[in-house]
Formats: C-alpha cells, sequence, structure tokens
C-alpha cells in the first residue's frame, strides 16, 4: 500500500513530517480503519469484524447481534455454489460512515449506490498477486435491512473474495459483478423480468456492460448494469452449466501479462469452454431475453 511522505531536515536529521501533503492532488496515503479511532474486534469461526467502539468520538455502528451467524450461512452458501478451494478467513471492516469509507477506499466515485465492498491489494512484482482480502461494510446503506437481505450481500462479496486466487488482470467487471450476483442470489433473480420490461420500453441495448457502466451515471444506471452483468451469467449457467461457467472463470483469470484487451480475453475463454467468441455470446445472452 502507498505512503507520501513530507521529508523534513532538523538539526543534520531528516524526520517525516506530514503523510498528507499531496492529498489535493489525488496522491493520497492510505488509510486503516485504526487511524481514525479505537477498534474493537469480534469473532466467528471464519470471520474476524473490526468497528469503532460505541461510545468513542469517531461515532459506532451498532450491528444485529446475528450478524456473523448470518455471514457465516452466506460463506456455506457461497462453498456450496462455488466449487473451487479457497482460504475460508475473512476479514470484514466496518466504518462508521460512508465518507470513512471513502477515504479508506481512496474513492474517486459516488459511494452511496454501493452497500460494500471486496477489496485487496496488489502485490507487485512478476506475477499478478492480490493480498490482504478484505470486505468492506457501507453500514449506512445495509442498517434497517434483515438477515435476508445482509445474507445476500455477504454472499455476493464473499464470492469475490473466495475468487482472488484465481483471478487475473483481464477479468472484465461484467464477469465479476455478474458471477458473484449469480452466486449471490442462486437462481433467486429477477434480472431477466427486468431486462424484459427494459425492452418493453426500448432502453436495452443489447450489449454487456462496460467497466466504467458500473460506476458511472445515477443509482438506476448501475443498478441495470448490475442486472445485465447477472443475467449474462445465469445465461451462461443456464445454457451451457454450472461447470463450464466455473471453466470460463479460471480460464479467463489464468493469464497474468499477456497482449490483448478484456474483450479479446474473454472471447478467447468463451471459446475455449462453450465454442463462442465475446460477440457470438453477446448475441446469444441478448437473443434470450
Amino acid at each position: 500500500e502507498e505512503y507520501v511522505y513530507t521529508f523534513v531536515e532538523r538539526d543534520g536529521e531528516w524526520l517525516i513530517a506530514e503523510d498528507s501533503d499531496l492529498d489535493s492532488v489525488g496522491l493520497q496515503s492510505v488509510r486503516h480503519l485504526w487511524d481514525s479511532g479505537p477498534v474493537v474486534v469480534e469473532r466467528s469461526e471464519h470471520f474476524t469484524l473490526y468497528r469503532h467502539p460505541c461510545g468513542e468520538k469517531v461515532g459506532c455502528v451498532q450491528l444485529p447481534p446475528d450478524f456473523l451467524s448470518t455471514a457465516e450461512e452466506a460463506l456455506a452458501h457461497v462453498d456450496r455454489h462455488w466449487r473451487v478451494p479457497w482460504r475460508h478467513k475473512v476479514l470484514i471492516l466496518v466504518p462508521t460512515t460512508t465518507e470513512e469509507l471513502g477515504r479508506m477506499l481512496q474513492a474517486t466515485f459516488e459511494l452511496d449506490n454501493f452497500v460494500a465492498f471486496a477489496y485487496s491489494t496488489y502485490e507487485t512484482g512478476e506475477s499478478f498477486d492480490l493480498a490482504g482480502y478484505r470486505i468492506m461494510l457501507n453500514w449506512p446503506q445495509i442498517e434497517g435491512r434483515g438477515s435476508d437481505s445482509i445474507r445476500a450481500i455477504m454472499a455476493h462479496e464473499l464470492l469475490h473474495v473466495a475468487t482472488r486466487p484465481v483471478t487475473g488482470p483481464f477479468v472484465p467487471t461484467f464477469v465479476e459483478e455478474g458471477l458473484a450476483e449469480h452466486v449471490g442470489k442462486a437462481g433467486d433473480s429477477d434480472a431477466l423480468s427486468f431486462l424484459e420490461s427494459e425492452i418493453a420500453s426500448g432502453t436495452f441495448d443489447g450489449r454487456l456492460p462496460r467497466d466504467f457502466e458500473f460506476v458511472t451515471g445515477d443509482g438506476f444506471d448501475i443498478f441495470r448494469s448490475y442486472q445485465e452483468a447477472l443475467s449474462a451469467m445465469d445465461f451462461l449457467a443456464r445454457r451451457w452449466g454450472e461447470a463450464d461457467l466455473r471453466r470460463f472463470y479460471l480460464r479467463l483469470g489464468r493469464p497474468e501479462f499477456a497482449p490483448g484487451t478484456s474483450i479479446y480475453h474473454v472471447g478467447k475463454a468463451l471459446r475455449e469452454t462453450i465454442g463462442r467468441g465475446y460477440v457470438g455470446f453477446e448475441r446469444a445472452w441478448a437473443s434470450s431475453i
């Protein structure tokens, strides 16, 4: 992770004076939950959760008493639907405010449209390695939801964590988010009916969503991108089977540094698993709605 330091010389020695002098130009030092104030730790079999204690100046989040039990249920759900080994130890960070979360993520987009993030850091080196997998909750957008909704949110984020060891730099957002929604909702999806209504209103363009469409536009635009991604992964699993969906993701995640765009590598992985390229799959998916 990155820190941006200002050094000053005092009496012949160089000292660190500040780590925020370049915030105004977007070069921010990393901030963790514990940089904002004290933290308390809660644990279950597979989870370690950090949040601020109540009564402190920074404020706190009042989690439901069964939150970690619900998270354990979500993890068991993911294991039933994602048959690829992964390390079942997960860190959850719960900032008190959306502003605190945004500073931790160094986000450059509006966070009010999102409930949680699966986050990891990139280990620089000769290979594509992600480390420090964690889930960050945007609790102001989750507070008041029931256990079923929280379970679905956690299953979605846990699928992201479960795929980090086998992902790669050419996996586009529509595959990442579509797969997470596909596993998280596991057949309990209204994406098809939503897109049918888009067709009826003339707003469905038949294209798989691009990466930027998941973070730009208003909340409904972003919701549409998620529904299209979910529908595409649902279609792949329904038409060719869950095993081919997993093989497609594993094949797509394999290249680390190679020529070609993300769409090129998606098409290559599709041809090697289901016999269709990117355009052929896109057309078949759009025609299926």
